[in-house]
């Protein structure tokens, strides 16, 4: 296996007992998400080409195997986007990705707080030339909201936007108050869905009680007045379209409190 500037992969997706290469331009994550059998420290955009140039040599044909490929691609897009078409009063997650991805810059900057929503993110989401940073390693919630801020320090004159869920926004709600004082134009998300989604859809899909999993959860459209930011509330993706809008062009520190459903991402287990 060739492992390429990643750390990490779902177990049931990987075969045992096969030697693994993994490439990385930071030595720091050669072997940090599992054992390897040699690491290679280098920019993917040198070493990957030399090396195809390399095992392209006296290799067999094979189109069959990239039409495979182009196949299974077109299938894949099919069902996200049959997925993404949905539309509702909560909103499904599916149709708030792709609200976000159809209205957003194309070159923006995104920071995704760490929940269900993560998932349904990297479902979803067709990038562009977006920059879009995550806690990969700690899986922090409370992320979002100060590595947008960061952002939009480092990148004044990019569109910078958070997607949090409402148990991540809270841990950290009140650094909005920083980007209304610095008076930051960004840009924040919220999927509200009351709860710990992700926890609860796997307590019942274990058939186990979701006790704790509900959440009592402030008017966060309200909070960003109160902070004297802009507050939106959405309540369908026509809603939440109109929103994003909005809040570009008026280029202010901005809540999106979106009311999200709670559906269960695909192969949900406990």
């Amino acid at each position: 296996i060739l492992l390429l500037g990643a750390t990490w992969w779902p177990d049931e997706y990987v075969p045992t007992g096969v030697p693994i290469v993994q490439i990385d331009r930071a030595a720091g994550q050669i072997g940090a998400g599992i054992p390897v059998n040699r690491g290679v420290v280098g920019d993917l955009r040198d070493i990957v080409p030399r090396l195809s140039s390399r095992l392209g040599q006296g290799r067999t044909d094979r189109s069959e195997w990239a039409k495979r490929v182009r196949e299974v691609n077109r299938g894949w897009k099919a069902k996200i986007e049959q997925e993404a078409a949905q539309d509702g009063c909560p909103v499904p997650p599916q149709r708030l990705m792709k609200t976000v991805a159809d209205v957003i810059a194309p070159d923006a900057v995104i920071a995704l707080d760490t929940g269900d929503h993560t998932l349904w993110f990297n479902r979803i989401f067709q990038a562009k030339r977006h920059d879009i940073v995550l806690s990969g390693h700690w899986r922090t919630l409370g992320f979002a909201l100060p590595a947008a801020i960061a952002a939009q320090l480092a990148f004044p004159h990019r569109q910078v936007a958070a997607i949090a869920g409402d148990g991540g926004i809270v841990q950290t709600i009140m650094e909005f108050q920083t980007a209304v004082e610095l008076d930051l134009p960004i840009i924040v998300i919220v999927a509200n869905n009351g709860c710990y989604a992700m926890e609860k859809n796997r307590m019942k899909a274990g058939g186990l009680d979701t006790m704790g999993s509900a959440l009592a959860n402030p008017d966060f459209a309200l909070f960003a007045q109160a902070c004297g930011g802009i507050g939106y509330r959405a309540e369908s993706a026509l809603q939440l379209e109109q929103c994003l809008r909005q809040a570009a062009e008026r280029r202010k520190p901005a809540i999106i409190d979106v009311l999200t459903a709670d559906t269960a991402v695909p192969h949900t287990t406990l």
